[in-house]
């Protein structure tokens, strides 16, 4: 069985892990986001195109 520490140190390993992704994810849609309002305002992009996923839909 693993140690006490080890333990330990896995979870914290795995959170800092899942901040990254998070903070990434974040990043991602805010690109999306910002590239759709561009095209929108340029003219390029029909209804519906370059929508901002859900909340509920994964990356």
């Amino acid at each position: 069985m693993a140690s006490p520490t080890n333990k330990v140190d896995k979870i914290r390993k795995n959170k800092r892990a899942a901040l990254g992704q998070r903070r990434k994810r974040e990043i991602r849609r805010d690109i999306r986001q910002r590239t759709a309002e561009v095209g929108r305002m340029l003219g390029l992009l029909g209804p519906g195109a370059l929508e901002v996923p859900s909340a509920d839909r994964k990356d």
